[in-house]
Parts: structure tokens; sequence; C-alpha cells
């Protein structure tokens, strides 16, 4: 294994992501608790994260998270009742809150935000770019 991804999240949520300043509806934050809790419970985080982003516009009409919730239950088939308890749980916010800092502490800016040995990749969310950081690492 030659590269490894690590997705830390960054609500634009001041509930949850202390470098926000504007507090929404807590919908973002439990999106990004949502796909910590599919891992952890069905080893899905990623699945969950790629549909959440497919259907993110969905969300946006959303204003309390227990509907975003029920929602992505619906869709995806998910066990309500155990995500809710899990997105729900002080352990999940912590996490979410953690990881938010990280990224204020990096400076972080604005999502999708990504970094290659721990420096800013500007514009990194387009393939070619990082591939092009890839080779370059790769071919050193």
């Amino acid at each position: 294994r030659d590269v490894e991804l690590i997705f830390k999240p960054f609500p634009l949520d001041g509930i949850c992501n202390p470098a926000i300043k504007t507090k929404g509806n807590g919908v973002r934050c439990t999106l990004a608790e949502l796909v910590f809790c599919e891992e952890k419970l069905n080893q899905k985080g990623w699945k969950s994260h790629r549909w959440i982003f497919e259907h993110q516009e969905d969300f946006m009409g959303f204003n309390a998270p227990d509907e975003a919730l029920k929602y992505y239950s619906e869709k995806t088939g998910g066990d309500l009742a155990k995500l809710k308890t899990c997105t729900e749980s002080s352990e999940t916010f912590a996490l979410i809150q953690k990881m938010a800092q990280e990224g204020a502490d990096a400076n972080v800016q604005g999502t999708p935000s990504f970094f290659v040995n721990d420096k800013a990749l500007e514009q990194g969310n387009f393939i070619p770019l990082l591939e092009k950081a890839y080779n370059d690492l790769k071919n050193r």
C-alpha cells in the first residue's frame, strides 16, 4: 500500500464545528456522525458518504437532524433506531468535534479539502491534481 486516505469531516455548522461561528440546525453534524456510525455499525462508512454526497440536495430542505436521519434510513434501509442511538451519543459528537477542530487547526476554509503530507493541496478535489500529486510523490 503506497497511499493512505484519511477522511475527516468538517461540517459547516457551529453546533459541532467550533471553527464555524454560525450555528445551523444540526443536520450537517448528523450527516457527518452518520458516516462514522455506518462504519462503526455496518462497515459501510464510505458507501454512506458517497450516498449522502450524491443526494446532498435532498437534505437541504430538512430543518432537524431527525428528519435527515429518517430520510436516510428509509432510502437506504438503515436501522433507524441503531443509527439514532449512535448519532446522538456523546462519543460520536466528541469525535466529530475533535476532527472539525483538527480541520480548523489546519486552516481548512471549506469542503472538500485535501492535504498531502500535511500540506494543503489547492483544488485537490480535481482528479487530475490528485493524480499529479500522487505521481510526483511516487516518483521521488
